[in-house]
């Protein structure tokens, strides 16, 4: 392996997301370097699946959920009006349903084979395979509009259509507080 995230990796892959809990039986994790690695793992397989550089999908995971594959938000009215925001990567589950077709016909079978577990709750999201696999994809269609990751993170965050009428007014995507907070974590993964 030999690369940044060897260390991550191996936390998550050796731990399994499962850590010794009080009494020695074992407790899942809800946060932590365990739970950071079964992420990486996944924007390492979907990331390249889908052309988008892990350090994007990760820094997004980050700022989204603090690396926690069972966030759930269903306290904001825009979430709730959405079918809240599941998982690592915050997906709202309206995006995950007007997505999910595509992702159904894809022509990669792993995508295919992933694409079994959905049965179109926002409570799907919840594994790391399926929430990091919507969260990648978005970023990747995304990344075919917009380029650059600082007005990508805008739009993941902000919406499509909202980046697009920022840029029509000529303001700069990427200087939302949510682009500059992205950009942050990004570099500081890199």
């Amino acid at each position: 392996m030999g690369s940044k995230w060897d260390w991550l990796w191996i936390a998550g892959v050796a731990g399994g997301a499962l850590a010794l809990g009080p009494g020695g039986g074992y407790a899942q994790l809800t946060a932590g370097p365990a739970q950071q690695a079964a992420i990486l793992v996944q924007a390492q397989k979907w990331g390249a699946a889908f052309g988008v550089p892990v350090d994007w999908i990760m820094a997004i995971a980050k700022i989204e959920s603090a690396f926690r594959p069972g966030a759930k938000n269903l306290s904001s009215a825009g979430d709730v009006k959405r079918g809240g925001a599941w998982g690592a990567m915050q997906v709202t589950l309206a995006t995950a349903q007007g997505i999910a077709p595509a992702l159904n016909a894809h022509p990669s079978a792993s995508v295919r084979e992933t694409m079994k577990k959905w049965t179109g709750r926002g409570e799907d999201l919840l594994a790391v395979d399926l929430g990091v696999l919507f969260g990648a994809f978005l970023l990747a269609k995304l990344t075919a509009e917009f380029k650059d990751f600082p007005t990508v993170a805008a739009a993941y965050n902000r919406g499509a259509g909202n980046v697009r009428k920022m840029i029509a007014a000529k303001k700069t995507p990427g200087a939302v507080a949510y682009a500059v907070k992205a950009e942050a974590a990004r570099e500081a993964l890199a």
